[in-house]
Order: C-alpha cells, then structure tokens, then sequence
C-alpha cells in the first residue's frame, strides 16, 4: 500500500511538472493572438462584473450597470483593432477603468510591452491648475515654465478627457493627480491614440507653437520625473526615536497572516510595549504611514491599541451598519478555493476559518433562496467610555497619496481620536465595494481583481480622501525634511 502511495506521489508531481510548463509555455514563450486574447478577456470581464460584482444588483447605485454596459462597448470596439501587446493592454484596462474603484483591475502575470515617447520635455499642473514645462533635454523644446495652452487645437482639459483618463490608473482621484496630468505629453505607446503633432505655449505673454518631435522615452529618465512629480518613500514598520523628542511609528502595511497580525507588525506592537515609558517622555509621537497600500483593518487597530489603550481604540472605530456580500455561483466557488488555503495554513478550528465558513454558509443560503446578498450585520458594541493610554501631548498622523483601503480605515480612526494632527498630503480613496477576490482571464494572460462585498453605513464618502490638517509641501518622501518642518511647530507648541 505505501509503494502504491509513493506511486501515485510521482504521478502528482509529474503532473504538477506538466501544468508548470504548459502554464510557463502559453505566458512567456507562445505569443497570444492579441485581438482574440482582447475580446475574449473583456467579455469575461463584462459577465464576471455582471453574474458576481455586487454592484449590478446594488439599488443604491444604478449607474453601475450603465457604465457596465459603456465600458464594455468601448473596450469591445477597442479589441477588434488589437493587433498588438500594447492593444491588448489598453483596451482591456478600458474595461475596467471607467468604474473609478482602486478594487477593481485587471492584473497582468508578466509586463507587457508598450514602446514610450516623449517630445524632449515634461509638463507638470502646478496649484493653480496650470500646465508648465518643469524639465527639458532638447534645445529646441519650450523653454522651462512655459505654459500648455493647447495641442493640436485641443485644451489641457479635453487632452487629459481623451487621452490620460480612459487608460491611466486612479485618475479620478486628486491626491493623485499630480502624477497623471502630464501624460498628456507622454506616448504611452497607446496605438488607439495618434501621436500630438504640435502644442501652443504662453512663453512671456506670446503664444508659440512648437512641433512635438518624438523620440524615445528611457526608463531611467521617466523614472526620475515620475519621482519628481509623484514621490514615494519606501516604508518599514518599526518604532523608532528622533532624540529623545520625537517617537516615531511608521506603519509600511497593515497585511496580516491570518489569525494575528504579521510578525513585523507583532515586533511593532512589542516594542510600543517595550518602549513604552521613553515613548511617553518624548515630545511628540508620529504614526506614519506613507506607502502604505492596506491590507487588514484589524491589523491597524491593534497597533493603534497597543499606543492608546484596547478599550479607548474599541470606542472609537469607525462602524459601519451592514455588510452585504454579492451571492453568486462563481463567488461561491472562489471562496471555497481560499477557505481551502486557510484550512490548510491554519486549521479548520482556526478564528479565521470559522469567520470564513459563516461568510459561505450565509451565501450559500441566500443563493440558494435566489437573494442577491447574503447581508451580514455589524456588531455594534455599546461604548466602554475607557481612557486613553499615556501619550505624547502633540501627536501626528502622517499620509501620502499611497493611503487606500485598510489604510483608509485607519486614517478614519485617526480622525475619530481627540487630539490627533493630521499631516502630510492628502491619502488615496476608495468606494464602497470592498473585500476582492481573483478570476484568471481566459487567455491566461492575468487575473481580475474585483470587489465581492458592499460596506453599508460607512460615513467616508465614495472615493472621499482625507485632507491634512497641516499639508506639507515640499518632497513627501524626504523624512529629515519632514522632521525639521515637524520640530519647529513641536517647539512652538511646547513653548
């Protein structure tokens, strides 16, 4: 009987060899009919959005299927003309970007090329709105501050409508953006966009006209304007000090492992404990959270308990009064293949399988009795009215433009406790469709990633950012910069 077993092992390996290589041969080696690939990806698109999105049968948003239904036209008129790499990408990202909702993609296993241009200079908005020239390398580009007026008898405005929305990622968002306006001048190697040939500029009071001469865009140089225009820190989750004044938490993610929070976020929470009577001598605390992109919202609780106390925290999450997860077929086999995971990271006796397993068997009967939801009401716990740990008197909460999701969560309990300042820029947003799941596409070039659940009663708005109380603007990623800004208004404070 064991040499049988061992048998049928080597027969699974082998198998699992197989699907790997056929897997590695259709993604990277056998180039896929783009248009075919196109078409057959945003129809799946459009009927995975349709049959499993809680959107299209959400009342309180009826708009959702129209641009359901716009979306797909549109996309489905760019398939038939993708006839390369570069087709295939935009045209399915115009499926899904017109919904607006940072939860909702299509995800791509390796990158697909798109050849990039640019006419030998950048434009960036500045606060008042206007495009200027902020970096040249050629000589007979525009002049640095020029200002766009037009291209090709089009303005800024109707560029960005045409040309940078239909395509270009969170676009809808403010905090944002900075970062996409100048895609305007920026051949993004879009074949459903002819390149600009020609931009008038203000230049002193006179309108010039310049020929847009393109040429090609190194990676190396977009990078650095990219950073320039939109910067990004690269964050870690530690405590640490500035002196003896200034302790600072900085939170790079808020995804967990399963039942507890991860172990850098464990070590975090630890050395608030460890460290707790030097942190509460010091001067100001900072919470920061830049780059940090979400994850679990229990997650950022838990920090937040460790620094102000379980009970204190408990009283002040934001609640929301339902959540309504979209019952379907497909989205009940989806969550059977991760409880499969979660059984066998973590035990069937496990919280988290058990939270789980309630979720599928809500589904499952609202499923089976044809509801469109399996709605699941939020606990909502009578206050403990419990005082706050001892902290620092000037305590600050520190975003960039990545804060999303779990995130946003977060900055939602920051702003609920007393005495909080909130500083930096303002953070990303998101809707009210929350907790993803993947679909591979059927051309095995990627997944989609959309939303199966509605968070009903939350009082941030849909795609609502937070705004800062004290914005800093200079270079949101240079934390000395940060710091010094920070210790001239501690000082002041303190006197």
């Amino acid at each position: 009987m064991l040499k049988k077993l061992k048998g049928i092992k080597r027969w699974i390996i082998l198998a699992i060899i197989l699907v790997a290589a056929t897997y590695y041969y259709w993604a990277f080696v056998r180039e896929p009919d783009w248009r075919e690939s196109a078409i057959q990806d945003i129809d799946f698109i459009h009927q995975t959005l349709s049959n499993d999105h809680p959107g299209a049968r959400d009342e309180a948003n009826p708009q959702f299927s129209q641009t359901l239904e716009k979306a797909h036209r549109f996309a489905s008129s760019l398939a038939e003309r993708a006839n390369s790499p570069a087709g295939y990408y935009y045209a399915t990202r115009a499926m899904t970007m017109p919904f607006e909702d940072a939860h909702l993609a299509a995800q791509f296993y390796r990158a697909i090329p798109r050849n990039r241009q640019w006419p030998g200079f950048f434009v960036s908005i500045g606060d008042n709105g206007q495009l200027r020239v902020v970096s040249r390398d050629a000589d007979k580009s525009p002049p640095v501050d020029a200002r766009l007026l037009s291209c090709d008898g089009k303005s800024p405005k109707t560029l960005y409508e045409e040309r940078v929305k239909p395509y270009i990622f969170r676009s809808w968002l403010p905090a944002l953006q900075a970062g996409d306006w100048p895609w305007i001048l920026i051949d993004a190697g879009n074949p459903f966009l002819p390149p600009l040939a020609a931009c008038d500029f203000d230049i002193g009071g006179k309108v010039e006209t310049y020929p847009l001469k393109w040429q090609p865009l190194e990676p190396t140089i977009l990078t650095e304007f990219t950073h320039s225009v939109e910067p990004r820190v690269d964050p870690s989750t530690a405590l640490q000090f500035v002196g003896d004044e200034i302790a600072w938490v900085s939170i790079a993610s808020f995804f967990d492992s399963g039942d507890s929070v991860s172990e850098e976020l464990a070590s975090l929470i630890q050395s608030i404990e460890e460290q707790r009577e030097r942190l509460e001598r010091a001067k100001a605390l900072v919470i920061d959270v830049r780059g940090n992109l979400g994850g679990a919202s229990a997650a950022g609780y838990d920090v937040a308990k460790a620094l102000w106390g379980d009970g204190f925290v408990a009283d002040r999450i934001p609640r929301f009064s339902s959540t309504d997860w979209r019952a379907s077929d497909n989205n009940l086999d989806r969550l059977d293949s991760a409880m499969l995971g979660l059984r066998l990271k973590f035990g069937s006796d496990s919280d988290l399988y058990k939270k789980v397993s309630e979720i599928r068997d809500g589904l499952q009967q609202a499923n089976a009795t044809g509801q469109p939801f399996f709605v699941q009401l939020q606990p909502q716990p009578e206050r403990t009215n419990a005082a706050s740990r001892t902290l620092p008197e000037n305590v600050f909460f520190l975003t960039d433009f990545d804060c999303v999701s779990a995130c946003l969560d977060f900055a939602d309990l920051m702003e609920a406790i007393e005495g909080v300042t909130h500083i930096g820029t303002q953070t990303s947003g998101d809707t009210f469709y929350l907790e993803v799941v993947s679909a591979e596409l059927p051309s095995g070039i990627g997944q989609l990633v959309y939303p199966t659940a509605i968070h009903r009663g939350r009082e941030r708005g849909v795609n609502q950012s937070h705004q800062p109380d004290l914005p800093f603007t200079g270079d949101i990623s240079d934390t000395a910069a940060i710091i010094d800004w920070l210790s001239t208004r501690i000082e002041t404070s303190n006197d």
